[in-house]
């Protein structure tokens, strides 16, 4: 189970994304699963499936120095963020980044899966090194259309009798 962990951790698995799909492949072959796809737009109930989404590249940089990298940790960008390659301000960049000052050594998880914006997840603790005026912000991300990949598998078991039948 731990090698499981160890191999996947540090893959993005954003709901429809090839670091999904590459889990659920690298699961696959490890327990036989069924694998049911759901088109991009869709109707589930009350949810809409959204598009196929990935990111390539993506950081915050003031100076020529990189603060936040998503090559450090993939929970740096917050899922489905449009692209971006722009310079903001320090006001405007606090207004995209998210943090959880109850526990600020731990990475925030963030989806934007319908709303058109852009961010960041970092540590709270390390909001103090965002001192700047400017920053240059690159998220290298894309959408297209894709689907939901839904893996299955039954375990047989034994039957259970009711404690109110005996």
């Amino acid at each position: 189970m731990y090698k499981i962990v160890e191999d996947l951790y540090f893959t993005r698995r954003d709901l429809i994304s090839d670091g999904y799909d590459k889990a659920l492949e690298y699961l696959s072959k490890i327990i036989p699963l069924k694998i049911h796809k759901i088109a991009s737009g869709t109707k589930c109930w009350t949810w809409t499936v959204p598009k196929k989404w990935n990111v390539s590249d993506a950081y915050i940089e003031a100076n020529g120095k990189k603060l936040l990298d998503l090559k450090n940790h993939p929970l740096h960008v917050i899922s489905y963020s449009l692209p971006i390659d722009k310079v903001v301000s320090h006001a405007e960049l606090l207004e995209h980044i998210y943090t959880n000052p109850k526990r600020p050594d731990s990475i925030p998880f963030q989806f934007k899966y319908y709303e058109q914006d852009w961010g960041f997840c970092i540590e709270h603790k390390k909001l103090e090194t965002f001192s700047h005026d400017q920053y240059r912000v690159l998220i290298n991300s894309k959408f297209d259309d894709g689907e939901l990949k839904i893996g299955e598998v039954f375990i047989k078991g034994n039957k259970i009798t009711s404690l109110i039948d005996g």
